[in-house]
């Protein structure tokens, strides 16, 4: 790779030498080192950061207004370069009483075996080490046979090692074997791939757990892996962006966005239950608290009420002031597990709410109302093409609020419709006929008995 690299930097600092400088080569220029670095598997931010240093010193009067522009470039370029590959340590940190373990991986063909060799040559020659070489690699045939002749050839010994053995299994007995005969290092050559895979990132932990390492040693075998630098940037970027998407839109939600659903006005029509929270007194408290107080008290509501419905299995897709938006998506027909686990959560919200009044006797108690109905809602994105948020609209979505808005009418934290109530299998209490707001007639409302 870095053979490869010299080549193309050659060349495009090759042909600016030959030109007049002026802003725009130079731009070009840059453009095409971009590329190769990109090309080369340089994380994108750090090419970014590196190419910016470049311009703001390649455009300024050092360069432009040099005795010899070309030549002021290329050293501006070599400068930048030698700051991002920075100083480094490459003494190996020895442990105190057990082998220090050193593991090579890679892609095939980029001198893993041959560069064991050369370690346990120089560790046994001009450190004064005694190093133990053990080949993990069962993918190659000719690998175990390779590495056992690189050692006779250098005088170095090797741990014997079988093709019908598994990786793991190698390495554990040679790091026993080490241990009990007192090597200083032992060295492992592990299978290469045609292209960095989960495969082989799984072998490696395998191997890395299999023998124990402390924390000191998986940082110094992280150091000597250059090559998986690009590969754990993409997992750790795919991990954290999973990890925000579920956290600040919800796991049904986040997965939508992850799989590319986000066409404005996509959207599926969903038979779900409905939730529809809300804190008694809002506009009140935020007055007559401080607001850090208040926060406090948000937060502990939030934590009751959308705590229950995660906990149960629900989804929460909206928090709109201090209302809670959330489905329990019903699958197929059967719509009495959904039921069930809505007035779970339900139960589960109160009884957090209790208790956390009763664990705060001098503070503002926490109050709600909890509305609950079952129907169908339109589930997607809504808003402009710039901005949209996934959510449910629909009649069904609004009746539940209606609902929910007839908990202080009746004086309950809980009321549930009479959709809701004919599918659920349980015992509710009936609280009467009532006429919602915006909703055509009336129907019998319930609560929890």
């Amino acid at each position: 790779m870095f053979q490869a690299l010299t080549r193309r930097f050659t060349d495009i600092l090759g042909g600016i030498t030959r030109k007049k400088i002026t802003e725009g080569n130079i731009r070009d220029t840059l453009r095409e080192i971009r590329v190769a670095l990109l090309e080369a598997d340089v994380a994108f931010d750090v090419v970014k950061e590196f190419l910016e240093k470049v311009e703001k010193e390649a455009l300024g009067e050092r360069v432009l207004k040099g005795v010899n522009p070309a030549q002021q470039f290329i050293s501006v370029v070599y400068e930048e370069m030698a700051k991002l590959m920075g100083p480094v340590d490459d003494h190996i940190r020895f442990q105190k009483g057990v082998p220090t373990v050193v593991l090579l991986a890679g892609l095939q063909g980029s001198g893993k075996t041959t560069t064991c060799g050369k370690l346990a040559l120089l560790l046994k020659t001009e450190l004064r080490r005694r190093p133990l070489l053990v080949a993990a690699d069962i993918q190659r045939p000719a690998a175990i046979d390779q590495l056992a002749t690189l050692a006779k050839s250098l005088g170095v010994e090797i741990f014997p090692s079988d093709p019908s053995q598994k990786p793991v299994e190698i390495a554990r007995s040679a790091l026993d074997w080490a241990r009990r005969h007192f090597y200083d290092v032992l060295i492992v050559d592990t299978a290469g791939r045609l292209a960095i895979d989960e495969a082989m990132m799984a072998e490696v932990r395998a191997i890395l757990a299999a023998g124990g390492f402390s924390t000191d040693h998986l940082g110094r075998v992280f150091e000597v892996l250059p090559a998986l630098a690009r590969h754990f940037e993409v997992f750790a970027q795919r991990r954290t962006a999973v990890t925000l998407l579920k956290t600040y839109l919800g796991h049904r939600t986040g997965e939508r966005v992850l799989a590319g659903q986000v066409k404005h006005g996509d959207g599926e029509h969903i038979h779900s239950v409905i939730w529809f929270s809300d804190l008694r007194g809002s506009t009140t408290l935020s007055k007559s608290m401080p607001q850090d107080a208040y926060l406090a008290l948000l937060n502990r509501y939030f934590d009751c009420l959308a705590g229950a419905v995660i906990k149960t299995g629900g989804e929460v897709l909206r928090f709109i002031g201090d209302a809670v938006l959330a489905i329990f998506p019903i699958s197929g027909t059967d719509s009495r597990e959904a039921c069930l686990r809505a007035i779970e959560a339900a139960k589960l919200a109160c009884q957090c709410v209790e208790e956390g009044n009763r664990a705060r006797p001098g503070e503002t108690p926490v109050r709600f109302g909890i509305g609950l109905h079952l129907g169908d809602v339109t589930y997607g994105n809504i808003g402009v093409r710039d901005r949209l948020e996934f959510t449910v609209i629909g009649a069904s979505a609004n009746e539940a609020a209606r609902v929910e808005s007839m908990c202080k009418t009746l004086g309950r934290s809980v009321v549930i419709s009479s959709a809701f109530a004919a599918a659920y299998p349980g015992q509710l209490a009936s609280l009467g006929r009532h006429e919602l707001k915006d909703v055509e007639g009336s129907q019998e409302l319930f609560t929890l008995p």
